[in-house]
């Protein structure tokens, strides 16, 4: 099967920085990524539940990246 992408990056939005580090680092390898602000042009006037949900499917990998942080007492 050929898919668009190798890598779809999925994150919230205070890990930001962290996913564009990801998502440079992957093309450098060569990795083929979709990063949202890579493509912002096409996000506008999409529904972006469905949207994205095609680039997940359309993908052979899709990374989930989720920080937590926890309450200190």
């Amino acid at each position: 099967m050929s898919y668009s992408y190798d890598v779809v990056l999925s994150f919230a939005g205070e890990d930001r920085n962290y996913a564009e580090e990801l998502a440079q680092k992957l093309k450098e390898k060569g990795i083929k990524v979709f990063y949202d602000n890579w493509n912002i042009s096409s996000l506008w006037g999409e529904n972006l539940y469905a949207y994205l949900s095609k680039k997940y499917s359309d993908s052979s990998l899709s990374v989930s990246y989720t920080h937590l942080t926890l309450p200190t007492k």
